[in-house]
């Protein structure tokens, strides 16, 4: 058989998925970004729809560090106790939970960056034109 007739062109890579295209750079610049998506229909929300940023990801921290404690102590007493998966569910449902926060607050991250970077380049401006005072 041919090689070069049976030969593909192969990625390394998968393609990206369908979301992706609207993430473009273009469309961050406009701020035209899709929202994160909301917690699945079938995943307990375990903050208030109205709550304060750092206070609530604070809970969700400890909760899993307790929860974790928690588990550690199931298996060291007993590793097949039917408890262990609750607990691993209540893991997992504690960070999916958390990286809902963490995408809601992406956007407020992208407008300070912005704000930093304009302030940065204020400040080279206001550098050359001391730099040039002294030449």
């Amino acid at each position: 058989m041919n090689q070069a007739a049976g030969a593909m062109a192969v990625s390394p890579f998968p393609a990206p998925p369908e979301y992706a295209q609207h993430y473009t750079n273009e469309r961050i610049s406009q701020g035209a970004v899709l929202p994160p998506p909301p917690v699945q229909s079938n995943i307990k929300q375990l903050y208030p729809t109205k709550y304060d940023w750092k206070t609530e990801m604070k809970k969700l921290n400890r909760s899993v560090v307790v929860a974790f404690l928690d588990l550690l102590d199931i298996l060291v007493r007993c590793p097949d106790h039917p408890e262990r998966n609750e607990k691993i569910n209540d893991i997992q449902t504690i960070f999916i939970n958390m990286h809902h926060l963490i995408n809601e607050y992406r956007p407020l991250q992208a407008s300070a960056r912005d704000t930093l970077r304009m302030m940065q380049s204020q400040q080279l401006k206001e550098l050359k034109k001391t730099v040039k005072r002294f030449k």
